[in-house]
């Protein structure tokens, strides 16, 4: 008999698959209870010798059933009513979905058959792509959360499992795997979403993103000097955190940046620089510079 079958059905752990008929089974059985019956004949015996082989013998009958899977409601039956079961009825280890049935009614099996796959969804694992500059601030047992469009205003918690050890040459990312619990079977199998890593970096000096001209060799900032005068200031920058960006050196704590407007500043100086490389001999060019 199969009580579970169709793909993709969901089974709870303990109800049942599927029944066995077996010899081999049947005959394990019947070796059991002949030892039973032999280990109370012999357990009374005065010589320790036959006593202890019933009881050798008794349990090596018990390993061997215990082989076929049967649970201890079935080997506390077989012990009350001392008949072997015809049919062994087998059921789910797990709670989860039916990935694969390979099993019909009256169908012939052998050790090796293949007879359900089945997945538990309670806990899942999320593949997540870092990029390269990130990767220093990723390891295992890191704290994440987790949001998808399917899940709206929804957040998940979970944490880095496994960081891959090659980047992926087609992306230049490295993929880590990360274990979300996911109790309500929320999160399915191929759906896309979001992950953030958190992390402390301590108290650092940051500027918004928008304050650093990147000119790919260099990075420059535009500190206000005030009375409308900018100095353009190179620095080194380190990691960026959301629409902030920390400073390595070239500022100091409280210096004023321009965060907008920066980059006509930045051409207004560019071109200065170049009338005055084109002023005649004697003259130099001046010009004011303005947000």
């Amino acid at each position: 008999k199969v009580f579970v079958d169709y793909t993709f059905q969901h089974v709870q752990k303990g109800d049942p698959l599927f029944t066995l008929y077996s010899p081999e089974l049947l005959a394990s059985e019947q070796e059991y209870l002949l030892a039973s019956k032999a280990d109370r004949d012999l357990g009374s015996s005065s010589f320790s010798e036959v006593a202890l082989g019933g009881k050798n013998l008794l349990e090596a009958a018990r390993r061997r059933l215990e082989l076929w899977d049967l649970t201890d409601e079935q080997m506390r039956e077989l012990n009350e009513t001392g008949k072997p079961h015809r049919e062994i009825t087998y059921y789910s280890p797990a709670t989860g979905h039916v990935l694969e049935r390979k099993i019909f009614p009256n169908q012939y099996v052998t050790p090796d058959t293949e007879l359900y796959k089945l997945a538990d969804h309670s806990e899942v694992w999320i593949y997540a792509d870092i990029y390269e500059p990130d990767i220093p601030m990723v390891e295992v047992g890191q704290e994440a959360t987790l949001t998808a469009t399917a899940l709206p205003g929804q957040t998940l918690r979970g944490r880095v499992l496994f960081i891959q050890p090659h980047l992926m040459s087609e992306t230049r990312t490295l993929p880590v795997r990360l274990e979300f619990p996911n109790p309500d079977l929320k999160l399915k199998p191929e759906m896309f979403v979001n992950v953030e890593l958190h992390r402390s970096l301590g108290r650092q000096l940051t500027v918004p993103v928008d304050a650093v001209l990147d000119s790919g060799e260099r990075q420059r900032v535009f500190v206000d000097r005030g009375s409308g005068a900018f100095e353009p200031r190179e620095v080194k920058v380190g990691e960026r955190v959301d629409d902030y960006v920390t400073i390595m050196s070239g500022l100091r704590a409280g210096e004023k940046v321009v965060t907008r407007a920066n980059f006509l500043i930045d051409s207004e100086s560019n071109l200065r620089q170049a009338l005055a490389g084109m002023a005649p001999a004697g003259h130099v060019g001046h010009g004011a510079t303005g947000a």
